[in-house]
């Protein structure tokens, strides 16, 4: 590989063949990143993938932007562990100090199924006006959890392991189950977490 070429990719991110991989789809990266091998990214035209500062992304990850203008874009200081998957038709945001276990998926969007005389694969995407996930400051996502629809999980959540989340999840809550039902949230004034 060209000097040139390995020295811009090391001044961005620890120089991996995944690290390469996103670099070549266009995917903007911050200083201090890992990226592991195996990463997978399909970056469509006028779409864009940005990860941010102290990132670390493990084996087997894929981004994928699916429409023109898609957008995922990932905070400072968040962790990914390996086989994780986010596909945005539009818009999803991981912000800073999330922690995501290994075989989560994430998608804002879904398959059009209605015409039951086309195959389901040549049906297209259906999504919701302005459709987005985001996923906010200091929350722990277990494994193999599943975010779809147009959903806000708030700050400092803790999404149980195997949890289907399709509606919004408050500020400091936990919340297990499919579909994703709140079992306990943060008393301030009891410094308690309660059951609810």
């Amino acid at each position: 590989m060209a000097n040139g070429l390995k020295k811009k990719i090391k001044n961005t991110a620890k120089f991996t063949l995944g690290a390469f991989n996103a670099w070549i789809n266009g995917v903007k990266i911050g200083k201090h990143v890992y990226i592991g091998r195996h990463f997978k990214c399909n970056v469509r035209e006028a779409g864009s993938v940005v990860i941010g500062n102290h990132v670390g992304i493990s084996t087997n990850s894929t981004f994928l932007t699916l429409l023109p203008d898609s957008k995922i874009i990932i905070r400072d200081h968040v962790n990914i562990f390996h086989h994780f998957q986010i596909n945005s038709a539009n818009y999803v945001e991981i912000k800073s100090n999330v922690i995501i276990a290994p075989f989560v998926f994430i998608c804002d969007h879904n398959h059009r199924f209605e015409d039951i005389s086309r195959p389901i694969a040549g049906q297209g995407i259906d999504m919701k006006p302005n459709a987005h996930i985001i996923i906010d400051e200091d929350t722990w996502i277990g494994t193999k959890v599943t975010i779809l629809g147009t959903v806000h999980v708030g700050k400092h959540c803790v999404i149980g392991a195997n949890s289907v989340v399709t509606k919004d999840i408050p500020d400091y809550s936990i919340v297990a189950g499919i579909p994703a039902k709140i079992i306990k949230r943060y008393n301030f004034s009891t410094k308690q977490w309660e059951k609810v």
